[in-house]
């Protein structure tokens, strides 16, 4: 076990760093670059703006984000050469949240070294990443503190540089009159505790406990990883806002299809189909939140769907087993988790055993695939089943 793995299983409560930790991880810039350039691939401006906030001399720029995700990132090396172009010789600031959406990179080397080892010791948690890029100096929302009502989060930074950054730190309950958001002065920083991060470093934070803010000595590169200790009115929380969004979206769907039809809601809503206690509601979102949370590692949000593919028959696919595919039978249905997704399809025995298949291969032809089911599944019902597990990022596909 790690040392940052000890720091977490026995909860310091304190702020560690640990000297070129980084170098002992699969976490590189290389796959920074990768997530900036499925932002930019994507091209879908709802999705940047709850993705990405940028800062420019330290404020809040949002015209400039235009800018910058329309500098192509894979034609450069670094991820310092690619901001040199997009937005060089400005304080500049860009944060990505959720990375987990737009690259399975990094989020393999994440889960690899934190994340699988973490949720076998308490699976009562969740994952979230994100990046900071740039050099912006002091952190342009100033000092603040990472907490929830109802969570105690820690942060582990893997810091890439290349330019070092300090981090100023006071623990909540020893400055009373400390400001959120202000930038720190001398008198208030001889108060706290300062710690300086170089290259490769790594730091665990216990964010729900310390005001901090940041201050970079140049260009440089951070992931970081926000791990949540989650309990009951959290899950409640995060269940019923799921719940609701699910149902919300089915019911837009089912009234559409009421008014086409020309019938009343009563006459396509029985009574009894929809007349169910909130105990139901909330037991039926708890399970669906677990299945689909465990579906993804511990991280909760879907992945960025890939365009339609296409694929040859000589191809294999090929996933990795650090997101599980997880099956649930449901009267004349088959429901299916993956990548904290869920969706449904018919169920029946040829069906079943092809996505059995699925589940427990991880490198398979298409060729033999189509060979042996072909017989009992449509190839259409190969296709889309094979098409769903792609888009959602649960396969890839290479050449044999």
């Amino acid at each position: 076990m790690s040392e940052m793995l000890k720091a977490i299983a026995e909860d310091v409560g304190k702020p560690v760093v640990f000297e070129k930790y980084v170098k002992n991880t699969r976490v590189d810039q290389k796959d920074v670059l990768n997530i900036i350039s499925s932002l930019v691939k994507c091209g879908d401006e709802l999705v940047l703006e709850a993705a990405a906030r940028v800062y420019v001399d330290g404020k809040h720029d949002s015209h400039s984000r235009k800018k910058v995700f329309n500098t192509r990132p894979w034609e450069y090396d670094t991820v310092e050469e690619w901001y040199k172009d997009a937005l060089g010789g400005k304080d500049f600031l860009l944060i990505i949240n959720r990375c987990e959406r737009f690259d399975e990179g990094l989020v393999e080397a994440l889960m690899d070294d934190v994340c699988l080892p973490v949720s076998r010791q308490n699976n009562a948690v969740s994952f979230e990443c994100v990046t900071f890029i740039g050099d912006y100096k002091y952190t342009p929302f100033g000092i603040h503190i990472d907490d929830g009502d109802d969570l105690d989060g820690t942060v582990l930074h893997y810091h890439l540089g290349p330019a070092p950054k300090d981090l100023f730190l006071w623990l909540e309950s020893e400055v009373p009159d400390i400001k959120e958001f202000d930038y720190p002065n001398d008198a208030l920083k001889a108060r706290g505790e300062t710690f300086t991060l170089e290259p490769n470093d790594g730091f665990l934070l216990p964010g729900s406990k310390y005001y901090h803010i940041g201050y970079t000595h140049g260009f440089s590169v951070g992931v970081t990883l926000v791990i949540e200790w989650v309990n009951s009115k959290s899950l409640i929380r995060r269940a019923i806002t799921q719940y609701a969004s699910d149902l919300e979206h089915a019911l837009v769907q089912q009234l559409q299809k009421i008014e086409k039809a020309g019938l009343s809601f009563d006459d396509f809503f029985p009574r009894k189909e929809y007349d169910f206690s909130m105990n139901q509601w909330i037991q039926s979102a708890f399970h669906d939140l677990a299945q689909k949370k465990k579906s993804a590692g511990g991280f909760v949000v879907p992945t960025l769907e890939r365009n339609p593919q296409t694929w040859n028959k000589s191809d294999r696919l090929y996933r990795k087993k650090r997101f599980p595919i997880l099956l649930q039978e449901s009267g004349d249905k088959i429901v299916i988790y993956t990548r904290f997704r869920k969706f449904s399809i018919v169920n029946n025995p040829a069906v079943r055993v092809l996505l059995d298949h699925l589940v427990e291969q991880d490198d398979i032809l298409l060729a033999e695939l189509y060979q042996q089911y072909e017989t009992g599944i449509s190839k259409e019902a190969i296709d889309y089943i094979v098409n769903l597990f792609m888009t959602y990022r649960t396969y890839g596909t290479r050449p044999n």
